[in-house]
Order: C-alpha cells, then structure tokens, then sequence
C-alpha cells in the first residue's frame, strides 16, 4: 500500500521547525518510528537548505513523505533549478554539511527537475531493513576547504574502526 502527505511551508527560517514537527507527526502517525531521527534530521537539513539556498522570493517549498512497501521517501520541492552542491566543510566552518548528512542518514538522495520550474531533493530510507543496519558513520570533514563532493565518490578520510564517530586524520584526495 503506498500512502503519502505534503505540507507547504513558506521560505522562511521558522518553517524548518514546522518541516522537522511534520515529519514527526506523519511518521507517528504510520507508527513507523525505527529511522525517524534520521528522518526527522534529513527533513531539518533540506528543509534549511530549500529556504536558504532553493526558493526565490515570495515562492515556498513544499514537503512530501511517502510510505510503500516498507520504503520512507522525503522530497523537499523548491523553486530554483540550481542543483545543490555538497561540499566537505573543514572543522570550523559553520555551514556546508547538509547535504553529506543527508548522504550518510539516508539509504539513497538525489535531486530531479521540477515542472514547471525548480527541483526535488530526495531521499529514500529502508524502514524494512533497518532493523539489521548499522549506526551511522561519522561524517567527515574535507581534506580540501570547500572540495565538491559527490555521492559514492569516497572521502579520502580512514575512520578508526574503533568508533563510530572520530575521523581520523587522512589522506589528501588528489
């Protein structure tokens, strides 16, 4: 059975408290709870980056969470065509890790053309199997200040097997 909800919100910063309250309330809604962190994050971080960086003036974005077959799907709708771009932030920068976040949470994202103007950023999150899936990784910092990342490309950085959550110093990538 496949179900869905949208919600519009306006570009503004307090409707990524809103997206991030109406994930929350669909997923308890279908009692599926198992992923909703990584959910709920994934939300807050495109929701952010619609208003910040995906709508123009006086056009909002819209959220839409769909379930079908045991599969969580979240599409945040804008209205610019520009293509995000994820990059590797060094430790002290204050903004750039969105989309490497969404990459890490997420069982797969990409990003569509929207009709009749703008983008979808998606993501897919396998609340079937998450009951055999492992912590998150820690997501690393860029070897390269503002290096464009993209998807399945590797980060150039070794994690401590030992943890989940210290990146160890790496190699530079070329």
């Amino acid at each position: 059975m496949t179900t869905s909800q949208t919600q519009f919100f306006e570009a503004i910063p307090a409707s990524v408290g809103r997206a991030r309250e109406f994930t929350d309330r669909v997923l308890a809604g279908w009692k599926h709870t198992s992923r909703a962190d990584d959910i709920r994050l994934c939300a807050s971080e495109l929701a952010t980056n619609a208003v910040v960086h995906g709508s123009t003036r006086d056009h909002g974005f819209l959220v839409a969470i769909g379930l079908a077959d045991g599969v969580v799907s979240l599409e945040v709708h804008d209205s610019r065509r520009e293509r995000p771009t994820a990059c590797f932030p060094v430790e002290y920068d204050t903004a750039g890790r969105g989309l490497v976040l969404v990459a890490a949470l997420s069982d797969e994202w990409g990003v569509r053309d929207r009709e009749p103007l703008g983008k979808v950023v998606w993501s897919r999150f396998d609340i079937a199997a998450s009951v055999n899936r492992p912590p998150a990784r820690a997501v690393p910092a860029s070897p390269v200040r503002g290096r464009p990342w993209t998807p399945g490309t590797g980060t150039g950085i070794s994690f401590d097997e030992s943890s989940d959550i210290a990146p160890v110093r790496g190699r530079q990538q070329p």
